[in-house]
């Protein structure tokens, strides 16, 4: 997902079908959530933050090459309603003169 550049929508969905299992065996079982590594041995935030910018980071690169779409799109579609706005405006005028 990371490297494949998914948007947050994709990711997001991803993570909540597993999140509701995770929390139900923690709560079940009565004890604390515990960080694990990629291995599922126990490790420390400090640790888990760096796993995290490792592993789960999208790289720089992606962001931009899937962040220039968005961009162009949203100039098209501005660009079309500009011009539909262009036409209402002179459809306007021509009706009232």
């Amino acid at each position: 997902m990371v490297h494949k550049g998914n948007c947050h929508t994709q990711a997001v969905c991803a993570v909540a079908t597993h999140l509701p299992a995770r929390i139900h065996v923690i709560l079940k079982e009565d004890r604390a959530y515990e960080l694990r590594d990629l291995e599922g041995r126990p490790i420390s935030k400090k640790d888990a933050k760096a796993l995290i910018q490792r592993e789960y980071t999208v790289p720089e690169e992606i962001r931009q090459r899937t962040r220039g779409h968005k961009k162009r799109r949203r100039r098209k579609e501005g660009y079309i309603r500009s011009q539909i706005r262009g036409l209402v405006t002179a459809l306007q005028a021509s009706r009232f003169a």
